[in-house]
């Protein structure tokens, strides 16, 4: 995720950089039967002719799918016309958007949709041959064949693979832990249903209302009951501090992108992204890529979930005891704390810790004078002397002293 140079805050997601979402797994990580070998990217393609000037000119041709190799562009050759809904050889965002929510298309399928969505500005951007807009038009059968012929160990081939596999991942395994036999969705019932630890960040650059959420769920969890209702007809009401949201059920595509855990979490984190959009005066037709864009307002979460404003403190330049009074008033009155880093501003971190990143304050302990923090991802936490996680368990939680949380983190709101 990228970083606002001025106030130092986290959440612009550039599109040719990787966000503060989970990472995804690197190639030896995953299943990568049917990548494409080391091929020549120059090789010309040989197949049909084209008659879309847009696509290709008259005289040259159209790709097959004998042309690829790997999986993920031999899957697209397969539903790339269910996707490119006018037919015009150009996948837009729009037609992305408008997949990743379709309930119909499932497990690869979801996968290539969730992948593309996530990378489309450099896949769109491969083969300008076809397109001069830089792919900012769509993705091509030709920027696919371009893709595949990428050498083994490229950059955004291993990112579009691993993103690929994981999200097929996820949603099977998010499915599976979510829903109960007929397929519904599981609900929290009561407050202690509802566990922040649960909460796992995926791939949506939306740390900053995800650390806030883990806060909320933490100190309120009957108010989390009470944001969802199910309106048994596959349609929920998510309702956020100032308005109502309704959307469906997540699909597989969501499901793989979106944060794990139980139920709850899924439901809200789609009903913010409806949130998000319908808050936008432009017409983002793809709600997931909108929260992935972020937010260069730490405390934004805090007041979206809770309707209450908050304070945003530079954590360096706040004396040692008026910060250790703040962090004990939010902690002994229930209030919502987030906190963010940003290395470029002061330098590097020693502790391993996701830079351009927003946190859960869980708490402050005036006794030991530590604050504990926890990582939205559920794992990546403060490294020890012997390089692991310091207490011995990364589930994304660990303690800092004063000394070191002003030290390593940049920002931090604290719930009014």
């Amino acid at each position: 995720m990228s970083i606002d140079q001025v106030s130092g805050v986290t959440g612009v997601k550039a599109p040719e950089k990787q966000d503060s979402a989970k990472p995804v797994k690197t190639e030896k990580e995953v299943q990568v039967n049917g990548f494409a070998s080391s091929d020549n990217p120059l090789n010309k393609v040989k197949s049909s002719v084209s008659t879309n000037p847009f696509v290709a000119g008259v005289n040259e041709k159209q790709p097959e799918a004998s042309d690829v190799k790997g999986m993920v562009a031999k899957r697209f050759f397969v539903i790339s016309d269910k996707i490119d809904e006018n037919h015009d050889g150009f996948i837009t965002k729009r037609e992305l958007g408008n997949k990743m929510s379709d309930p119909s298309i499932k497990g690869q399928d979801a996968a290539l949709v969730g992948a593309l969505a996530q990378h489309r500005w450099r896949i769109g951007a491969l083969s300008n041959s076809e397109d001069k807009t830089l792919g900012l038009r769509g993705i091509t059968k030709q920027d696919l064949v371009a893709y595949d012929k990428l050498p083994s160990g490229d950059k955004l081939k291993d990112e579009v693979d691993s993103t690929f596999y994981t999200i097929q991942g996820n949603s099977s395994w998010t499915n599976n832990k979510i829903k109960d036999k007929d397929g519904n969705i599981i609900l929290p019932k009561t407050a202690s249903d509802v566990d922040y630890k649960d909460l796992q960040q995926g791939q949506a650059g939306d740390c900053y209302f995800l650390a806030a959420l883990a806060s909320f769920a933490q100190r309120h969890p009957q108010k989390v009951v009470d944001m969802i209702k199910d309106n048994k007809n596959g349609t929920y009401d998510v309702k956020f501090a100032d308005r109502t949201v309704t959307i469906k059920a997540p699909s597989d595509a969501e499901l793989g992108l979106y944060g794990s855990g139980k139920g709850w979490m899924p439901i809200i984190e789609k009903g913010y992204a409806k949130y998000r959009d319908e808050k936008n005066i432009l017409d983002f037709s793809n709600d997931y890529d909108l929260i992935g864009g972020g937010s260069t307002i730490v405390g934004r979460g805090i007041k979206e979930l809770t309707g209450n404003s908050f304070d945003t403190d530079i954590i360096k330049i706040v004396p040692d005891d008026k910060m250790r009074q703040k962090l004990k008033n939010a902690t002994d009155n229930n209030k919502l704390m987030t906190a963010s880093i940003n290395k470029h501003l002061f330098g590097k971190d020693s502790l391993g810790l996701p830079d351009g990143h927003v946190y859960t304050v869980l708490g402050f302990d005036s006794k030991t004078d530590k604050v504990q923090i926890r990582n939205p991802w559920g794992q990546t936490e403060a490294k020890g002397p012997n390089g692991g996680p310091r207490d011995g368990k990364d589930d994304g939680i660990f303690e800092l002293s004063l000394a070191e949380f002003k030290q390593h983190f940049t920002q931090i709101a604290f719930e009014k």
